[in-house]
């Protein structure tokens, strides 16, 4: 498999993997814990964070090897 892991940001945020039946398996990560991560290590506001999540990483799509984001509810 191929898989691609997010730059940036720590293993701690990646909760497991996407597995889909005819899909490729790929990473997956909690968008909670990722804007944590930036508001933790790259010093931004928790608005900053969000933004900057939701535009330059879950809105990224790289390939069929693309990270997943869950939501925990």
């Amino acid at each position: 498999n191929s898989m691609l892991f997010l730059d940036g940001y720590g293993s701690s945020c990646m909760i497991g993997v996407c597995i889909k039946q005819g899909c490729e398996i790929v990473a997956a990560y909690s968008d909670s814990d990722c804007v944590e991560w930036l508001i933790e290590n790259d010093d931004m506001t928790e608005e900053d964070a969000v933004e900057f999540f939701e535009y330059n990483t879950r809105g990224s799509y790289v390939g069929k090897h693309t990270p997943v984001f869950v939501t925990l509810l």
